[in-house]
């Protein structure tokens, strides 16, 4: 047991104890992205006592679990292009390569999203949840846009690639058009289809990098038509561990009358390297857009 009343101690970066006191067992440790000691008391079955664990991960105060979600809508699916994923782009999602690695490029689709040209729109954007060939995350990436020509992510390879941000804008604060990021040589490897003034991509689909879980809290599913007549979806949860299929692990049917929430149910976890995407598999009439939300805790492993 470490004398977590030796401020020497306190002060150890190292530093990842349980012990005991006045009968309640207690985890420490020294939380490197607040500098500081870090305390939860915890039962018998090592359930943590007198925390509010969403406030505390949201916080960092637990330096082994970070947040996390994902949203989007799929705007327009029809009767005859079914299955279709939840992503800015067409169809299904085209981010998951099987194979090689290969660098990657972003552009726009208005020569107006440049870094260049004064009172035009975006300028520089942040690609993030970037994975190597060993499904490793790396470092994010900023680079600077130059309107409809692509512009490298330099030397480095990647297998996958979920986010980007837009960071500056000149006047109109927006991304003009959209913005597309994929692989330079397989350019069929579209991995974000970032939308027209969202700043963000919207990409319903990801994979957990290696030697991390997901453990799933929250999925929300709604869907509507552009003339609000009465409809019907039929929408999977799709996971395909390494080296396996898509297996549908939700199947959710909805109307107009009800969405779909899996909330408080337990927990899904899914493992690292695993694919994951949000698949309309039918749906009853043309025009209709379907929307999905997911939250989770990405955990080391």
């Amino acid at each position: 047991m470490i004398d977590l009343t030796d401020e020497s101690k306190i002060n150890d970066r190292t530093l990842n104890t349980a012990y005991e006191t006045g009968g309640i067992s207690v985890i420490a440790w020294y939380n490197e992205t607040t500098q500081e000691l870090k305390e939860i008391w915890v039962n018998d079955f090592w359930q943590m006592l007198q925390t509010d664990w969403k406030l505390d991960v949201a916080l960092w105060n637990i330096s082994w679990v970070e947040q996390f979600w994902k949203f989007w809508t799929n705007l327009d699916i029809d009767t005859g292009s079914t299955p279709e994923d939840v992503w800015g782009g067409w169809g299904l999602y085209t981010g998951f390569p099987l194979w090689a690695a290969e660098t990657l490029e972003i552009f726009s689709d208005s020569i107006l999203d440049n870094w260049v040209t004064p009172n035009t729109w975006a300028r520089t954007v942040t690609i993030s949840k970037l994975l190597d060939e060993n499904y490793i995350e790396m470092p994010d990436v900023t680079v600077t846009l130059n309107g409809t020509t692509p512009v490298s992510l330099w030397a480095q390879t990647y297998l996958r690639c979920s986010r980007a941000f837009v960071n500056t804008a000149w006047s109109t604060w927006n991304n003009v058009w959209t913005l597309t990021i994929r692989h330079t040589t397989t350019t069929t490897n579209v991995f974000a289809r970032m939308p027209l003034q969202k700043n963000q991509t919207t990409i319903m689909a990801f994979t957990v990098p290696a030697w991390k879980q997901i453990v799933v809290d929250k999925i929300f599913l709604s869907m509507w038509r552009l003339n609000w007549n009465s409809w019907s979806a039929n929408i999977n949860l799709r996971i395909r561990p390494l080296g396996w299929v898509f297996n549908a692990k939700k199947d959710t049917s909805i109307t107009n009358s009800s969405n779909y929430v899996y909330e408080n149910n337990w927990y899904l976890v899914i493992d690292e390297k695993s694919d994951v995407t949000m698949r309309v598999q039918d749906v009853s009439d043309n025009d209709t857009f379907v929307s999905a939300e997911i939250n989770w805790y990405t955990m080391a492993i």
